[in-house]
């Protein structure tokens, strides 16, 4: 989140145990795509805001998800472009 978008941005991270324990990463940026939204869990995908200065494998989300599975939870991302991105992990 912090790579993918401009200073000033807010992001907040907030940990809640209701019938299951809740990460959840937000902020309040350019957003992502539904293209890039769509794919975000592919391997080697990186998406169209990533530009040169960027670097990075396209394997993050990817990994990050086959773990979270691995331990039979959840991980969902919703994003709205020019509002931000929200994802919740479900453990």
């Amino acid at each position: 989140m912090i790579v993918h978008n401009e200073e000033g941005v807010d992001i907040t991270v907030t940990v809640a145990q209701k019938e299951h324990i809740a990460i959840i990463v937000e902020d309040d940026g350019k957003g992502i795509s539904q293209e890039d939204l769509s794919r975000i869990f592919d391997r080697y995908y990186r998406g169209t805001n990533t530009g040169e200065a960027h670097k990075g494998s396209g394997l993050e989300m990817a990994i990050a998800q086959d773990i979270i599975h691995a331990h039979q939870d959840e991980i969902n991302i919703h994003s709205t472009q020019g509002i931000g991105t929200r994802v919740e992990i479900q453990l």
